[in-house]
């Protein structure tokens, strides 16, 4: 059973990722399953689930627009057994649901095709209900997978916390597994990701396909192009061209409407608006990188509204330079479509905290364990190492925004629990830990979250004080995942030396000791905490504007 491999696919598109599309010409020796699959171009009159011009468009769409097939059963095993449970239904109602229409579809394209022949009607609905047994049952299967897995998993874990310490759910390969403390290590599954840039246009691309699908039907009042109808943010209809002009067909239409269209040529009370509208989407076509952004996600992308979102969450848990270590908060799906406005993959959100986790693993490496380890920092003398001023030194600068020493004090707990349950020496000493310390924690996290969402009423959304109180408690959960991991990898990682491991264990204390002295716990927020951290805001975003005008 290969769990992180399963994915089902709707229809026609699970042909298309298919290996039977090797020979597009279906011209030599092809295998019967292939001439049942795909129709070849000089037998127009046989049914087949897809023909292969219909490929070839989806090829096409797949590398020029990032146009690809969804998956939609639940296939990604979980540790949880609510989630294991819930993906099991739900694939069990789509089954239901969708083996039924792509039956008819089928069935109804094959007589199309055919003709309404008295073979082709026997035969159609043949065709029908196979595909749609086939589906029918991959659903199936897919549920009794996840409702297996989920339930293994559950009963696993608690074997991994008291009998292999250090290994951890890994959320990319979907099992359990010990995550490496060597800096610059990178998990083997990256390999087969695309760049964090990449993936990210391609979720840009989803998300514009998304919002222009469904205002596909809207009536637009904005200034329609006289060549083709299209609204001032269609840029290239606005300048009258085509998307895969070049860039001098581009400048010659741009040359050519301003000369139309110019207020001092044109009397047209129209005219002036006409005209900042064409050299608006000038100044976007007309540069290669604009253009780039432009056709990834249309004017959204341009203006960065999800960036710029996402730079306020981090501003108010810390500043970037925090976020390095501790990582990033609103990491899920539904967060990501909210705060960043993107269309993200359960895989591909997958890989992204993977590569998140990996960098504050090397951050907590480099810039804070080592300089302790290299001055021979230890528990004994905390207060007297150089290594230990350095960090207090570059501590200092982080102290200043947003919410920075809540989180510093919530990391540095987090990393204190981990560095006492790896002196554990024996499943009774780390079951009597987990029991005293651990789970009493996470139970509280989890009640204050659930307190918070909780108390959402209406007027929630306008009061400042109770919106970060209701982003803390929501967030804190992944902060501290995040710090849980990074510390797991740096002390438990059996590959490491054993006397390695004793010194990372004593550094990282002295590190935890450090965040928690220089943090503070949160308590809530008030109108005094409002005003600082307003304040703080404020500053955060003057100091970022100054660096980007450098």
């Amino acid at each position: 059973m290969l769990p992180n491999s399963t994915t089902a696919y709707f229809g026609a598109n699970a042909t298309a990722n298919s290996p039977l599309n090797n020979d597009a010409g279906g011209h030599g020796k092809s295998s019967w399953i292939r001439r049942f699959l795909v129709c070849p171009e000089r037998s127009r009159g046989t049914f087949t689930l897809m023909t292969e011009e219909e490929m070839e468009y989806l090829r096409l769409r797949r590398e020029e627009d990032g146009d690809e097939a969804r998956v939609i059963l639940a296939t990604r095993p979980t540790r949880s057994l609510l989630k294991g449970l819930a993906g099991s239904a739900l694939n069990v109602l789509l089954s239901f649901f969708i083996s039924p229409l792509l039956a008819l579809s089928v069935s109804l394209d094959a007589i199309r095709l055919g003709g309404p022949r008295p073979v082709i009607l026997v035969v159609a609905p043949i065709v029908g209900v196979t595909w749609g047994a086939v589906f029918f049952l991959i659903a199936w299967y897919a549920a009794l997978q996840q409702l297996l897995l989920s339930v293994f998993y559950q009963l696993q874990a608690p074997v991994m916390l008291l009998g292999r310490p250090g290994c951890c759910w890994d959320g990319l390969a979907c099992r359990y597994g010990y995550p490496s403390g060597v800096a610059g290590s990178v998990h083997p599954s990256l390999a087969v990701y695309a760049t964090h840039e990449r993936l990210r246009e391609q979720a840009q691309k989803r998300e514009f396909r998304r919002r222009r699908n469904a205002k596909r039907d809207a009536t637009y009042d904005g200034v329609k192009s006289r060549k083709s109808g299209g609204s001032d943010n269609d840029y290239y209809a606005v300048l009258g061209v085509e998307r895969d002009a070049t860039t001098r067909q581009v400048k010659e239409a741009y040359n050519r409407l301003v000369l139309e269209l110019h207020p001092d040529k044109n009397p047209n009370k129209s005219a002036a608006s006409q005209f900042d509208a064409v050299t608006t989407a000038y100044r976007v076509l007309g540069n290669a990188e604009k253009r780039r952004k432009y056709d990834i996600g249309g004017t959204s992308v341009l203006e960065d509204i999800g960036e710029k979102k996402r730079d306020a969450v981090r501003a108010l848990f810390g500043g970037e330079a925090l976020y390095t270590i501790v990582g990033d908060v609103k990491t899920g799906s539904f967060s990501q479509r909210v705060v960043d406005g993107l269309d993200w993959t359960q895989d591909e959100l997958a890989a992204c905290r993977q590569r998140m986790l990996q960098r504050c693993r090397d951050e907590l490496l480099t810039f804070y364990l080592q300089p302790l380890q290299n001055h021979g920092t230890n528990a004994g003398n905390c207060n007297d190492g150089i290594g230990l001023a350095d960090v207090k030194r570059r501590l200092q600068g982080l102290l200043n925004t947003g919410l920075a020493k809540e989180v510093l004090c919530a990391v540095g707990q987090e990393y204190m629990r981990v560095v006492r349950y790896s002196e554990a020496t024996n499943p009774l000493q780390r079951l009597r830990f987990f029991l005293h310390v651990m789970a009493p924690h996470r139970v509280q996290r989890r009640l204050d979250k659930w307190r918070a969402l909780g108390r959402i009423r209406q007027h929630t959304f306008k009061d400042s004080a109770a919106m970060v109180d209701l982003a803390w408690y929501t967030s804190v959960e992944e902060l501290e995942s995040t710090a849980r991991w990074v510390a797991t990898a740096v002390l438990l990682d059996p590959h490491l030396p054993l006397e390695e491991r004793q010194r990372r264990r004593d550094a990282l204390r002295v590190i935890a000791e450090t965040f928690i002295v220089y943090g503070q716990i949160y308590k809530g927020a008030n109108r005094q905490t409002m005003d600082t951290l307003m304040n703080s805001l404020q500053e955060y975003k003057q100091q970022q504007r100054r660096r980007d005008g450098q």
